[in-house]
């Protein structure tokens, strides 16, 4: 089946920019973590109170399976453009939430609450995002270059995640530790809502891919025949996937954590050093994309888990703080 040739612009930019604010958005709630922890979830105990925050956070990646499911075949019927238009709102309300949310001295238990329906939403809007917009990316591709195209689903990602480590580290560098906990950390949030709007109105003007088209006139394919056909490669699919998510979430979103509160570090310390390694992802993931299209999707499969992995122990050692403070220091100088 022919596919098209070209890529518009405007679809490429609307990709890059909407899952860059999501996973911007998404994140910096985790990084923020020590800080939310005193104005939303106050507890005796300062670990009970960013357990409770951690919970939180967990809640969003609990709505994401069914989310993922539920998006993912509504856009595999009525389209893609519509369902992303419909997730760039969602993780718009999310942010509002989370950005003009009273304290838990305001409204008391109110307060929590609406931190974690903001996180529910912000986990439907992720995961409902992804198989979407990586789909829609490989129909738009060329023969021969789906993997390059595919590739820009985690350049995006990655672009949120330097966006959010960027913004960690010039917060925690230029002010206080009691200026972040009074209104600073409302910040980063609100500048994710300036940005949006424009993601939506792109998006809301994309044309489907012909190839889209085409396949949904002729044929639909339900969730239980796709269980019942492909058993294997969804196990597969999912296995791999829950790899990477965890080395993902344990390697950037609770490595500030830990950092600043086993490790002893300074506030800004973890996230200078995940802006200098988040700039290398963005630059090696196009490549492997590219990589993938000329060796074989497989080889990349199985390497680069092994390599992501190996590290992660090393780094959550005392050892490490040696490293991280001397690097930090030279990034500082």
């Amino acid at each position: 089946m022919a596919i098209e040739k070209q890529v518009p612009w405007k679809a490429v930019l609307a990709f890059i920019v909407g899952n860059a604010l999501k996973w911007y958005d998404f994140l910096v709630y985790r990084y923020l973590s020590v800080i939310i922890a005193k104005r939303f979830f106050p507890a005796d105990n300062p670990v009970t109170s960013r357990l409770l925050t951690t919970v939180t956070f967990g809640v969003g990646l609990v709505a994401r399976p069914n989310a993922g499911i539920t998006i993912g075949v509504y856009a595999g019927r009525a389209g893609r453009t519509g369902a992303l238009s419909f997730l760039i709102l969602t993780m718009l309300v999310s942010t509002a939430m989370l950005a003009f949310l009273p304290t838990y001295s305001q409204v008391g238990i109110l307060a929590p609450i609406i931190v974690i329906c903001s996180r529910i939403l912000q986990g439907i809007s992720i995961c409902g995002e992804f198989g979407s917009a990586t789909a829609l990316r490989i129909e738009y591709a060329p023969p021969g270059k789906r993997g390059f195209y595919g590739s820009w689903q985690m350049f995006s990602q990655s672009i949120g995640a330097f966006l959010a480590t960027l913004m960690g580290a010039l917060l925690t560098s230029v002010l206080t530790v009691e200026a972040l906990s009074s209104r600073a950390w409302r910040i980063p949030f609100l500048l994710g809502l300036i940005i949006r709007p424009i993601g939506f109105h792109i998006r809301h003007n994309l044309q489907e891919p012909e190839i889209f088209l085409k396949e949904t006139r002729h044929k639909r394919v339900s969730i239980a025949e796709i269980f019942r056909r492909y058993p294997a490669e969804l196990f597969v699919a999912f296995a791999l996937s829950a790899v990477t998510t965890i080395m993902v979430y344990a390697q950037i979103a609770y490595l500030p954590t830990y950092a600043v509160r086993s490790l002893k570090t300074s506030l800004n310390a973890p996230f200078i050093v995940l802006t200098v390694s988040l700039l290398v992802r963005m630059a090696l993931v196009p490549y492997f994309g590219h990589l993938s299209d000329k060796i074989g999707r497989k080889v990349i499969m199985w390497v680069a888990p092994t390599l992501a992995g190996s590290p992660s122990i090393p780094g959550f050692t005392p050892a490490s703080l040696r490293i991280l403070t001397q690097y930090t220091s030279f990034m500082t100088f």
